[in-house]
């Protein structure tokens, strides 16, 4: 999964690709060295008050107070949580089953799923409901809602063919009966990966979380971290070509000007947490409306089928209002940026018993 990030920097529909345009190839570096902690007064004193916070199978340490959200979660289902809302269990199974009364009536038929479509149903274990839904001729749809403290959380997965439905039944039935509440800082000793307030004791043969923090103190500067399981294959980084393609566009949209007042302040090979893998941390210039703003990415592709390095990618945005990059002026310099930055990115840690026995198939082969 290859993303490329995209910041309007004018009235018009006139963009760029912000990933990798860079002024000049002299600021680059091949050599991997173990990133020094860039030390500053202002950065460390927001540290002092810090927590470890649990996500998948890591750690990482943040300042406390800081403001966690959870984006895309999958566990071997697409799977979400909603806050606070038990008492309306049933209420929300049953807007579920509104929502495909259209399909119910069109494409139902007389096939063995057909049957139970929109019709609840539960296993043995009261604290979790399964609901099928048509979603075509031979697709099916399923949720599953799982009652966990105050919360609810429902496993989906859309457009499944007939034949996946039990296989999926079956999987979401280990899943729900795995999850567990979690608070906040809580840091799990068992094997199992940290979700939103949640931990699911599974090993998931598919896994997608992504989760970002927004500090208390400098409210404009956005960290995420995605982390993506590989299977048979690996996703490939190669930053230099998104910075060729980058710069190529960029020339033609007639940006060469802009482009030239770019700064790098670090980019190369680079290592997180065992992870290898390539970084970058621009400084990209105001204009067209738009104030000077950082703009950080780490990638590492992982290896097959191994859970501690799985694909990765964590980003740092500064001048961020709401969810809207480039809103505001930067509340940190570039020196510190680079501090909190290499502050958050050293705290990351493999989290003790992450792993049951068994389960890294390819920690002796490097992609």
């Amino acid at each position: 999964m290859k993303k490329s990030f995209f910041l309007i920097i004018a009235p018009s529909l006139m963009f760029f690709t912000l990933s990798f345009i860079i002024k000049n190839e002299s600021h680059s570096s091949s050599k991997v060295d173990k990133r020094k902690n860039q030390m500053n007064e202002k950065i460390e004193a927001i540290m002092l008050n810090s927590e470890n916070f649990c996500f998948t199978r890591f750690t990482i340490s943040i300042p406390s107070k800081s403001e966690i959200s959870f984006g895309r979660m999958t566990v071997n289902s697409k799977i979400k949580r909603v806050p606070n809302e038990i008492e309306n269990f049933y209420e929300i199974i049953n807007g579920e089953i509104r929502n495909n009364q259209d399909n119910l009536r069109v494409f139902s038929k007389d096939r063995e799923f057909d049957k139970i479509s929109g019709k609840p149903f539960s296993s043995s274990d009261a604290n979790f409901t399964h609901l099928i839904g048509i979603a075509g001729i031979y697709n099916y749809s399923i949720h599953t809602f799982v009652k966990l403290g105050r919360d609810i959380y429902i496993l989906e997965t859309p457009g499944i063919d007939e034949d996946f439905v039990k296989n999926v039944l079956e999987s979401d039935t280990q899943v729900a009966k795995s999850l567990v509440p979690r608070e906040t800082y809580e840091i799990p000793k068992i094997p199992g990966i940290c979700i939103d307030h949640a931990f699911a004791t599974i090993e998931p043969s598919f896994e997608n979380i992504e989760f970002g923090i927004r500090l208390k103190d400098f409210p404009d500067v956005h960290f995420s971290i995605q982390t993506i399981k590989n299977g048979d294959g690996v996703m490939p980084v190669n930053l230099a070509h998104e910075k060729a393609q980058s710069i190529k566009q960029g020339v033609s949209s007639g940006l060469t000007t802009w482009l030239s007042r770019l700064k790098t302040l670090r980019e190369g090979r680079s290592i997180v947490n065992e992870w290898q893998g390539e970084e970058m941390l621009l400084r990209v210039p105001s204009g067209f409306g738009k104030p000077s703003i950082h703009k950080f990415i780490f990638r590492a592709s992982g290896l097959k089928h191994d859970p501690l390095h799985p694909f990765v990618e964590i980003t740092m945005d500064t001048g961020v209002v709401g969810n809207q990059t480039a809103s505001r002026e930067p509340s940190l310099s570039d020196e510190e940026a680079l501090a909190l930055l290499d502050r958050l990115l050293n705290s990351i840690r493999v989290r003790p018993n992450a792993v049951a026995a068994g389960t890294q198939e390819s920690t002796n082969t490097r992609n």
